[in-house]
């Protein structure tokens, strides 16, 4: 906090020797008043914006960039604090505000009065136009006006994201201008949908969010599949539908990542990811139902879903380790419940999984929890659920044993050739899976044993 004294004395001095009118405006007031840590900082300025940006980040000996020129957006970096600087919109701070998305928002607090230059900016000069400090009180989300939605259809998926925060709901008549135009959702940057959708993801209570979301067809307006999941899905296993039942397996891991037991195995930027995972990893029923005896089958489903979901993620503009994470886990999904299922579960049917699922068998195994318990509790098939957490359990722990067995092969392809005299080629790639196989069991444990092993087994 004291830096951010320091500087704000600056701007203050700064803007006041200039005799210029300049707020602290929008989502770092919110925060503040939501005692929030606030690392970003947009400030709006009458005129001669790029100048006083400039000046300011040669005083602070700060990083100067240029956002937009031709939105006159300038932003200075000092350390780890962003101060964004860009033009009054309007004639006046209030047609400023007026123009903004939510009430929340809809803030401003001059950074220095015209006759002083000192200390921080007093927080009663806030200006509040619309509301927005009751607002914040109440934790309600409301629009500054009717016309936010049509003007950036952006918005729409800002509400739901700001409903994400502990406590905060939409407004009545806000939910029905949602439904009004969710019709314009698909029009937004798919970049920007894209950054919103991962912060709503984020947030430990984000089932709910998306079902909400869903309920105005937000989701569906980018991807037009889940009106498809709707309609499909419901077979011996499952009473459900496949939205609903993706859904429910979303609020599950959400209670699993929560319970802390397995937050351990999931990076911070791999929890958007699974939990979208979760949302579309039975995408590929709606291209693979058969009937068999009577019976509804999705076989395959796991795999016709990677074909479906790599259109909609490239739409989406996520990246291509983004991509690979959802589809991997997608593709794999029914693997560990196979292993669960197997008649005579064999530990190389095992270790062929832990190839198989590569760096992404935690996550795998999360999913895959998360799922079936799912499953279980909506299908009255809760005595199968310790089963399962144990048999998951057990598969994690053996993991980890795994891959420390593995990390590095006692031999590697050159020194087979040399020990066993075989020329390069299909056979020294059976004889390395073979040894890395027998590393990760625990029957070979060195480099000695290793070269006996494979003398053996080249024989």
């Amino acid at each position: 906090m004291l830096r951010e004294y320091s500087y704000f004395k600056i701007l203050c001095k700064l803007f006041w020797e200039e005799k210029l009118e300049a707020y602290l405006v929008g989502g770092a007031l919110r925060d503040f008043f939501l005692d929030k840590k606030i690392l970003d900082y947009d400030i709006v300025v009458k005129e001669r914006v790029a100048e006083m940006a400039r000046y300011f980040a040669e005083i602070i000996q700060g990083k100067f960039i240029i956002v937009n020129e031709e939105h006159k957006i300038y932003r200075v970096i000092a350390r780890d604090i962003i101060f964004d600087f860009t033009s009054i919109k309007g004639d006046n701070i209030r047609e400023d505000l007026s123009r903004r998305d939510f009430t929340i928002n809809a803030l401003a607090l001059p950074i220095c009065s015209s006759d002083s230059h000192s200390g921080l900016p007093d927080l009663q000069d806030v200006i509040d136009p619309f509301g927005g400090l009751n607002d914040l009180r109440d934790k309600i989300i409301r629009p500054t006006n009717e016309r936010v939605f049509r003007e950036d259809p952006l918005r729409l998926w800002r509400a739901f994201r700001f409903s994400a925060e502990p406590g905060f709901k939409i407004e009545e008549k806000t939910s029905e201008l949602l439904s009004k135009y969710s019709l314009l959702a698909g029009e937004a940057a798919r970049e920007r949908i894209k950054e919103e959708l991962m912060k709503i993801l984020q947030k430990s209570e984000s089932a709910k969010i998306i079902r909400d979301m869903e309920e105005v067809g937000l989701l569906s307006s980018i991807i037009p599949e889940i009106n498809e999941m709707k309609q499909t899905g419901e077979n011996k296993y499952h009473r459900e539908d496949v939205w609903a039942h993706s859904l429910q397996v979303l609020a599950v891991l959400e209670e699993i990542v929560d319970d802390g037991r397995y937050k351990k195995y999931i990076a911070q930027d791999q929890l958007p990811l699974l939990k979208l995972t979760a949302l579309l990893h039975d995408i590929g029923k709606i291209k693979s139902r058969t009937v068999k005896d009577g019976q509804i089958h999705y076989f395959g489903h796991e795999k016709e879903g990677v074909g479906i979901l790599e259109p909609i993620l490239k739409g989406l503009r996520l990246s291509r380790k983004e991509i690979s994470f959802v589809c991997e886990v997608g593709r794999l999904h029914m693997r560990p419940f196979h292993l669960y299922t197997a008649e005579n579960l064999s530990e190389k049917g095992i270790l062929r999984f832990f190839r198989q699922g590569a760096a992404l068998v935690p996550v795998i195994l999360i999913h895959s929890l998360a799922d079936k318990l799912a499953n279980m509790r909506n299908n009255n098939r809760n005595d199968e659920v310790s089963s399962y957490v144990t048999f998951v359990d057990g598969l994690l722990t053996k993991y980890g044993n795994y891959q420390e067995r593995t990390e590095s092969l006692y031999l590697n392809g050159k020194e087979i050739m040399t020990i066993t005299g075989l020329p390069e080629g299909p056979l020294i790639g059976k004889l390395l899976n073979e040894l890395h196989f027998a590393q990760g069991n625990g029957e070979v444990n060195s480099r000695e044993e290793a070269i006996a092993y494979i003398i053996n087994r080249s024989d």
